[in-house]
């Protein structure tokens, strides 16, 4: 498939091409999206909070113990089961 790249981009894709290691286009863009995926899947959350002390963890801990009283908790299996269903594996990205 051909497509119709800003000049900047296009650039870049002509580039890969002559060094040799991709023999088309959709080479090029697969392997483009596939590290995209892994940025995105690997950056932090900014709606995270950060732990920068002891008493940071202290406060975070209290707080999922807290939900858990409240009845708040996920059952373990249900949590590991979402984990690994947003894991990208071998044969095509994530779910």
């Amino acid at each position: 498939m051909t497509y119709q790249f800003p000049p900047d981009l296009d650039k870049l894709v002509k580039a890969q091409l002559a060094f040799g290691g991709y023999k088309s286009e959709d080479d090029v863009l697969r392997d483009a999206l596939k590290a995209l995926e892994e940025i995105v899947y690997f950056r932090p959350n900014p709606n995270a909070r950060a732990i920068n002390s002891r008493d940071d963890l202290r406060h975070e801990v209290q707080r999922g113990l807290d939900e858990l009283e409240r009845g708040e908790g996920l059952d373990a299996e249900q949590v590991f089961d979402e984990l690994l269903s947003d894991l990208p594996d071998a044969n095509g990205p994530a779910a």
